[in-house]
């Protein structure tokens, strides 16, 4: 016979218990039940489909979850739930409790403690308890409020905030991660690439050999002063030249010489087998959709 905690209004044990599924609680008096969200790091999550012979909600989809045992911690049931639902072990995953709900009905009140786990796992890692469970899905978040929508996903008003409310998190996860990208050492070459001493060879080598010094701080998106210590620090190590507009006096055009091609020809070739290095590692699927995704990213950011 399994006996569940009877718990008072601010969840703290009675020191009371009950048989399962007695209808005995009397107002102020609860049962605690857990449910565990598992998403996995490409943001898909573990849901299983109940067993068409249960008798409420069959064939519903829902998320790992049951009643606390008399005795056991909130914590220690999600993760016996978990693993007896789907052979899955999160005791060591990433997350933690998230929060709790209460509904009371007549002689059967109850607390539900909402947890969520990130686990990288793949689906035969599953093993599902049958008398359970009819099957599982890895979805996303959208297919996930699709069967809310359709009124066969159980709890999802009252624990969606493990869902979508993760959305906010991911956006800061992903500045932190853009954050950290833009501090590391290669952001830095990449940086010069772009609006360094490397960005004005690479100019001049292959948009324009001689042009304006004005135009080079409009192009790259300096500031004039950032732009003439650059100019000065090439023009010391023999990479350009710079002379006066024959045209207009006022202007000064910056040339770039034989040893300054040489230059940016080797940077180039730096750049590349750097960058060479991280598309074996990504392989060329990976690369592609990695390319597609900062495109995207770059166009919103227009």
């Amino acid at each position: 016979m399994e006996l569940w905690d009877i718990y008072d209004k601010d969840k703290k044990p009675t020191g009371r218990r009950m048989r399962r599924g007695e209808k005995c609680l009397k107002e102020g008096e609860y049962h605690l039940h857990v449910l565990g969200v598992i998403v996995r790091p490409d943001g898909k999550y573990l849901i299983t489909r109940r067993a068409e012979n249960k008798a409420w909600a069959p064939g519903w989809w829902e998320v790992s979850g049951g009643a606390v045992v008399a005795g056991e911690s909130s914590q220690d049931a999600v993760v016996r739930e978990i693993r007896e639902e789907t052979g899955l072990d999160v005791s060591k995953a990433e997350g933690d409790f998230l929060f709790s709900y209460h509904r009371e009905n007549p002689g059967e009140n109850y607390f539900v403690d909402i947890y969520r786990f990130l686990m990288d796992f793949q689906e035969e890692d599953i093993k599902l308890q049958e008398e359970e469970t009819d099957g599982f899905m890895l979805a996303s978040l959208e297919q996930i409020k699709e069967f809310a929508a359709q009124g066969i996903f159980l709890h999802y008003d009252s624990i969606k905030e493990a869902f979508e409310g993760q959305e906010d998190n991911l956006g800061e996860e992903l500045y932190n991660l853009l954050a950290e990208l833009l501090n590391r050492k290669t952001n830095r070459m990449v940086q010069d690439s772009v609006r360094g001493e490397y960005g004005v060879l690479r100019y001049l080598l292959f948009v324009e050999d001689k042009v304006n010094a004005g135009v080079l701080t409009e192009q790259l998106q300096v500031v004039p002063g950032r732009m003439t210590d650059i100019l000065n620090s090439l023009e010391s190590k023999g990479f350009i030249v710079r002379h006066k507009d024959e045209e207009d006096k006022r202007r000064v055009n910056v040339c770039i010489t034989e040893e300054g091609k040489a230059e940016a020809v080797e940077k180039r070739k730096q750049i590349h087998r750097k960058y060479q290095g991280m598309l074996k590692m990504l392989g060329r699927e990976d690369t592609e959709e990695l390319i597609r995704l900062l495109k995207t990213v770059l166009s919103y950011l227009v």
